[in-house]
């Protein structure tokens, strides 16, 4: 990347291990999710925010006199929310703003008015800042498990129209670490806001530049995919970038390579209508999961490796079928399709802490510590 690229991200290491007043640390909870209730016409999680058939990833969030949400953490939207049917708008800390809002999430359109009030995450607390209660959801799918959303982007693509609608820029940080659980572990993972937490990587991370003024999104042009050591394989097709989002559960290509990786990796063809759970998926043999191959994405000459326990996930609550934790881009629709971006959601960052920065506009990966 050059000798002075090298040298800021040493500098900037440096910088992240100094022990700042304003860092604040958040248990993330890996929760489990409860089988879909068909025709209750309730509110839904979309495709986007669901981990697998196992676990969901939620942290506490607190507005007016102390009401608790637990919400998704999503770094692919700015904005907080929470549902309409699970807040008392009757709390006089909550006032309204006379706004509506607006916003769609990968096949979830969520749509409310708007409201102020403090916010709290953690021992972090805005006391005025916009934000909005939904109050409708035109996505009928299977999962009702999570109270609203905590957006973790750039203001460029907040849904309301208010200055004050990002909890990061709002509670004066710019930079989020993300450590998540994995599925094997009971202890919760943690969200760093202001810096990163030492003791949940190890090593040090690799960055890189983000492309975009609005995505968390990185050039993934020529990234390349491999299983057990074979020959390099492109992993992008048309699409050149990549998005590093929370808010995914699974790794989401271009339908050729993603074809062609579940191949290689011993998964069945591309089920498209697998069921209630899920807009699309690849079976595999669940004996898979612990003698499976070992799988290496590389992006920009640095290697980063998944084993068949990251990469294979139970498909039922009985565990009686597994899926690929990896999916076709075009599962999601034209909303990503127009992003020409692949993803790279949970499967990863459960195997990779990664730390998101606004103020230098990086991003970076270091191998995760579980317990």
């Amino acid at each position: 990347m050059g000798m002075l690229f090298n040298i800021f991200l040493l500098l900037y290491q440096l910088a992240l291990s100094v022990p700042l007043d304003n860092i604040f640390n958040i248990p993330i909870i890996k929760q489990a999710i409860t089988p879909p209730n068909s025709g209750s016409g309730g509110f839904s999680v979309p495709g986007a925010l669901q981990n697998g058939f196992d676990y969901i990833y939620l942290i506490q969030v607190s507005v007016g006199d102390g009401q608790i949400f637990n919400v998704a953490v999503d770094t692919g939207s700015s904005d907080v929310w929470v549902r309409g049917d699970k807040v008392d708008l009757t709390d006089s800390l909550i006032t309204s703003e006379s706004l509506s809002f607006q916003k769609s999430y990968y096949g979830l359109s969520v749509s409310g008015n708007v409201y102020g009030s403090s916010v709290q995450v953690g021992s972090g607390t805005v006391h005025k800042m916009s934000f909005g209660v939904a109050t409708n959801s035109a996505y009928t799918g299977p999962l009702q498990n999570i109270d609203g959303l905590l957006g973790l982007g750039f203001s460029g693509i907040s849904a309301i129209a208010k200055p004050d609608t990002n909890f990061m820029d709002q509670l004066g940080v710019s930079v989020a670490g993300i450590f998540l659980s994995n599925l094997a572990e009971s202890s919760p993972g943690q969200l760093t806001l202001g810096g990163t937490d030492s003791t949940k990587y190890s090593g040090g991370f690799s960055y890189f530049p983000i492309n975009s003024q609005t995505l968390w999104q990185v050039d993934a042009t020529g990234m390349t995919f491999s299983v057990n050591g074979g020959s390099a394989q492109d992993a992008c097709g048309s699409f050149p970038n990549a998005l590093i989002d929370s808010g995914a559960p699974y790794i989401y290509l271009d339908d050729g390579p993603a074809d062609k990786l579940a191949s290689a990796l011993g998964a069945s063809a591309y089920n498209p209508n697998p069921g209630p759970f899920q807009h699309g998926s690849y079976s595999i043999p669940c004996s898979v999961m612990t003698s499976g191959p070992s799988l290496k994405f590389t992006l920009k000459g640095v290697g980063f490796t998944l084993k068949s326990t990251d990469y294979v996930l139970y498909a039922t609550p009985e565990k009686t079928s597994c899926i690929l934790a990896l999916n076709r881009a075009s599962s999601f629709g034209t909303d990503l399709l127009d992003k020409n971006s692949i993803i790279i959601g949970n499967v990863f960052q459960r195997v990779y802490y990664t730390v998101y920065d606004k103020g230098q506009k990086l991003i970076g990966f270091a191998p995760a510590v579980h317990k």
